[in-house]
């Protein structure tokens, strides 16, 4: 108590000291900080500013006010087959100016894919290896099959004649996009 009483007869040393403690509380307490371990909350976790998370993983995403929550998101590679579509093939002539329903899947033998059910949103894209991309052959609709674990992929022949889709190089290396 000596000490505090000494400071309190130097009242200039006293004011001193609290504007000092002040200052260094507020300079730590607004300190910019990374936080090296995990962060659990029951309610609301707001950040101000700007951030960057690497490595998320949510339950489910909502972007905006007004925007559809998504639960997944799986894209990939597929081949376009034959596999549970009847009347058309990957190695059957397609018709000019005639659309045809393949199955896109995991393999040539139809293996399903991965992440993939009924009503879900798909995005399909011929590879840009694909030579006739473009003035030939174009995909003009997707939808998640009946069937879980299949695309149905609705591809035009645009190049003017009959035409094998797997000897023009179409379908073996097919992007796709599921989202649900």
């Amino acid at each position: 108590m000596k000490t505090f009483s000494s400071l309190k007869k130097n009242k200039a040393a006293f004011g001193l000291s609290i504007v000092l403690s002040v200052f260094a509380i507020v300079s730590l307490v607004s300190a910019s900080t990374s936080i090296g371990t995990n962060i659990q909350t029951a309610g609301t976790l707001i950040v101000s500013g700007l951030s960057t998370l690497a490595n998320v993983t949510a339950t489910s995403l909502t972007v905006g006010s007004s925007g559809t929550a998504l639960s997944q998101i799986v894209k990939g590679t597929c081949v376009l087959t034959n596999y549970g579509v009847s009347g058309t093939g990957i190695d059957v002539s397609q018709a000019a100016s005639s659309t045809a329903i393949y199955q896109c899947a995991a393999d040539s033998a139809g293996t399903a894919l991965t992440g993939v059910a009924s009503g879900y949103t798909t995005l399909v894209q011929l590879s840009t290896t694909t030579a006739e991309t473009g003035n030939g052959w174009a995909i003009i609709g997707s939808s998640a099959s009946s069937t879980a674990g299949y695309i149905n992929v609705i591809v035009s022949n645009l190049s003017g004649a009959a035409r094998v889709p797997s000897s023009a190089g179409v379908g073996s290396s097919t992007s796709y996009i599921v989202i649900q």
